[in-house]
């Protein structure tokens, strides 16, 4: 199950970590396995870390048929691995509940208790 919106579940917390602590390599081995899941992790830590080194991978699953559920909030999804890269492409931090819209906002860095800003680019021109 992957979650979205201000439900961080483990498949969330999860690619925090891999995005912290693998590289580009793993994630790809990662987007070409059998399991629906294990490649939804791995097109998300793609589609975050290194987008234009992996546009290609990314779009040759578009048409993934293999289901994933996502959870939003109290709801569950069933969509597609390849609506999931679809959803990517829209935003590719669109399962982080600081990030709306693929644009820049405002977070609080919970180490120092400060603010600073992400930025995400962005596919809207407002």
């Amino acid at each position: 199950m992957i979650g979205v919106l201000a439900v961080t579940n483990e498949f969330y917390k999860l690619s925090k970590e891999f995005v912290n602590t693998r590289d580009s390599a793993e994630f790809r081995q990662m987007a070409n396995q059998r399991n629906p899941i294990v490649r939804a992790m791995g097109l998300l830590c793609l589609a975050q870390t290194d987008w234009d080194h992996s546009f290609d991978l990314l779009l040759s699953h578009r048409q993934d048929p293999e289901v994933v559920f996502l959870h939003q909030g109290c709801l569950v999804t069933r969509l597609t691995v390849g609506e999931f890269v679809q959803r990517l492409f829209v935003n590719p931090h669109f399962l982080d509940p600081g990030i709306k819209n693929g644009r820049e906002v405002r977070v609080e860095n919970p180490a120092n208790g400060s603010w600073r800003l992400v930025h995400v680019l962005s596919t809207n021109q407002s």
